[in-house]
């Protein structure tokens, strides 16, 4: 921690529970369609490794559209979820998002990432979330 830094409290709103929770992966329904061939990708050998040497490092993202239902929506860890289950896990820890939150969410995390044949400095539509 930076001693130099002033604290302020905490006012806003959190976009997921404080907490992780333990999700059965057969429970996860993914938001996008992972590419063919994504198994033998630098990035999921990467992924593969860094969770077998050191474990998962950052929980899955998912929300739970309907709390009657215990199924849950991955916004967010495809390739982790995916690692995980073909390492023969049965579950995942994953942060919860809060329904109020889950434009905010999708809408940042689409705009952070680098898209090809997309103008810059167009705002992102519903249509551009799921690719």
């Amino acid at each position: 921690m930076n001693s130099t830094l002033r604290t302020a409290p905490l006012n806003t709103l959190l976009g997921f529970e404080l907490q992780t929770y333990q999700v059965p992966l057969d429970q996860l329904l993914p938001s996008k369609k992972l590419p063919d061939g994504v198994m033998d990708t630098r990035k999921y050998k990467q992924i593969l490794s860094s969770i077998v040497e050191i474990g998962l490092i950052e929980p899955l993202s998912v929300i739970q559209p309907d709390p009657a239902k215990s199924e849950y929506l991955l916004l967010d860890g495809h390739i982790r979820a995916l690692v995980l289950k073909n390492l023969g896990m049965g579950e995942a820890p994953c942060l919860i998002a809060k329904d109020d939150e889950t434009y905010t969410y999708v809408a940042a995390k689409f705009m952070c990432r680098p898209h090809t044949g997309i103008e810059r400095n167009k705002p992102a539509t519903p249509a551009m979330w799921i690719t």
